[in-house]
């Protein structure tokens, strides 16, 4: 997971979930006049699985993710693996990509593919703090210890394990939302999008979201009143509907389509297991 001295082993090992799938991959008509970078943008872009995990709604498991990211054992593989509405969220945000993928009339179709498919990860593919909180109640009261590969051997159905993972997987999903805002903020088809306080932080950082998610941090640890998303769920709209590029041209100059929405109360500091640690 992390070679930072400190940093927690996975008992499992992790996988890499790509973020447009195959079968849209192997539709040559998308992809005939792309360069060997373009490609590379959009094949090469994955997720740790350990990183994608969401509360459920009308499982017996309340909380699962991505194979191999939870667990009820402590053995290696995916054997045991907690993988309720994968199917599901993985065929939203296909459908996602797929749409905005449809829509020849984009000037550049590879960049929007590439873009909805993170924006579509983001809301389907992990929950954010406050529904992963929602549930600790349920996780607790599970009869059978529950493990993550982010918290390696730790029960989270323990407090602190389980804080453990809700922070790792935050960190995750809005580095993602500051990082695909940075892209969006590069084109100006696309920048009228990037929802209010993440475009001021990479206004002040010349578009570079790991800086203006530090300087972020830093302001919303400090007290200085930072304006946070603290909705219960992802409160972006369907992304299926219209394409990111039919999106792009619903943008006034007081509203904009909620396709990425706004930051979120970030920890602290960096979860040892964090990517890039």
């Amino acid at each position: 997971m992390s070679d930072v001295p400190g940093a927690k082993p996975t008992f499992v090992g992790i996988g890499l979930d790509e973020f447009v799938a195959t079968r849209t991959l192997k539709k040559k008509a998308l992809f005939k006049a792309i360069t060997r970078r373009q490609a590379k943008n959009i094949f090469s872009v994955r997720s740790r699985t350990a990183d994608l995990v969401w509360a459920t709604t009308g499982h017996a498991e309340p909380i699962t993710g991505h194979t191999p990211s939870v667990k009820r054992q402590l053995i290696a593989g995916t054997t045991g693996a907690i993988t309720s509405e994968h199917s599901t969220r993985d065929g939203l945000r296909a459908a996602a990509v797929d749409k905005t993928g449809a829509d020849f009339s984009s000037p550049t179709i590879f960049k929007d593919i590439a873009v909805m498919s993170q924006l579509a990860t983001i809301k389907h593919m992990a929950s954010p703090s406050t529904e992963l909180k929602a549930i600790e109640g349920q996780v607790r009261a599970l009869a059978t210890p529950r493990y993550t590969a982010l918290t390696g051997t730790a029960d989270i159905r323990q407090p602190a394990h389980f804080d453990s993972m809700v922070a790792h997987v935050q960190e995750e999903r809005e580095r993602k939302k500051w990082e695909v805002g940075a892209q969006m903020m590069a084109d100006p088809r696309l920048s009228g999008m990037v929802p209010p306080v993440i475009k001021s932080y990479l206004t002040t950082k010349a578009n570079i979201p790991g800086d203006a998610r530090e300087l972020f941090r830093s302001d919303l640890h400090t007290g200085r009143g930072v304006p946070i998303n603290a909705a219960l769920s992802s409160d972006t709209q369907d992304l299926s509907t219209h394409s990111l590029h039919q999106l792009s041209a619903m943008v006034t100059p007081t509203t904009r389509p909620r396709a990425l929405s706004d930051a979120r109360i970030l920890p602290p500091v960096v979860p040892i297991n964090a990517r890039g640690q």
